[in-house]
């Protein structure tokens, strides 16, 4: 019998718990590169029947996420192929497009992206083998593949992936960022699969990113704040709110409260391991996330 398993943590490129995904001498060398989709995460297995969930927890048609259960329990194709034995020991991870800060095309909403499928063994399958699978579902395209062994610029040529992230985008020009995999043996130093991202925002604030002790002296939780909470990070979170409510300014207070509440439940492991256990005055980096939502989002809500 399967139970609900959450899809792993998609780190920063330059976090330490992807330190050596590029190192040419360690396993598997090739790179798989996917656009990052910007919808809801989302997940369908099989356990006495097809079942679907969210980032974080199973969802039904009574307690849904974004219509996505919904979905799945009428979709011919994930039916059929969780009809067959053959195919119920596997898991299927996507992205059920909703509307967040990257606009898409107009008939590119309510569709599942499939970006990973793992087998009944706990292996991920490689996206060249989806095929053979019989899916029948949207999938999210590999859009570069390379062998570190002969890629002299693995960090250049991904820095060039993220204008090509145009999938389904509704100008046809780069979406939210990239996703970078490395499929077969190749483990972080903790003994785990993780893959990397680098979202088009987040990375332009951190190539000027400061060090450690750059950081003390010009303001630990300021430097953070700037750093991590970006325009698309705090527009996501506006995005949900209008989803969901609609919007007036009397919201301010509870838009302010969601970032909040998501950078410290989401983010503060990886500020952690990315300035080494600074000292942080939690009071002073709230008044700082605020401020950095308040000047995010100036031409919008304020």
């Amino acid at each position: 019998m399967s139970t609900y398993e959450s899809y792993q943590h998609i780190v920063r490129m330059g976090d330490d718990e992807v330190e050596g995904i590029l190192d040419p001498f360690d396993g598997d060398t090739i790179i798989t590169v996917q656009p990052k989709i910007d919808g809801t995460n989302a997940t369908v297995w099989y356990d006495n029947g097809v079942k679907a969930g969210s980032r974080k927890r199973e969802v039904t048609v009574g307690n849904d996420n974004a219509g996505f259960a919904a979905a799945v329990a009428c979709s011919r194709e994930i039916n059929n192929f969780f009809s067959d034995g053959e195919h119920r020991g596997y898991r299927i991870y996507g992205e059920w497009l909703v509307h967040n800060h990257v606009r898409y095309e107009d008939d590119a909403y309510a569709h599942l992206y499939v970006f990973d499928v793992i087998d009944p063994s706990g292996r991920y399958v490689p996206p060249e083998e989806w095929d053979d699978l019989g899916l029948g579902l949207f999938c999210v395209p590999t859009i570069d593949q390379f062998d570190l062994k002969h890629e002299p610029d693995p960090m250049g040529r991904l820095t060039a992936d993220m204008e090509r992230s145009v999938y389904r985008t509704a100008d046809g020009g780069p979406g939210e960022g990239i996703v970078i995999k490395r499929y077969g043996d190749w483990r972080n130093k903790y003994g785990n699969v993780l893959w990397a991202k680098m979202v088009r925002d987040e990375y332009k604030a951190s190539a000027h990113m400061s060090k450690r002790d750059s950081a003390v002296k010009h303001g630990m939780e300021k430097t953070i704040a700037d750093e991590f909470i970006t325009k698309a990070y705090c527009e996501k979170e506006l995005d949900k709110i209008r989803a969901s409510d609609g919007w007036n300014e009397k919201m301010i207070p509870r838009l302010l409260g969601s970032v909040w509440h998501e950078f410290v439940s989401e983010e503060m492991w990886h500020v952690l391991k990315r300035y080494k256990n600074p000292v942080i005055d939690f009071g002073t980096l709230q008044r700082a996330v605020y401020s950095r939502v308040k000047e995010c989002l100036a031409n919008e809500v304020f």
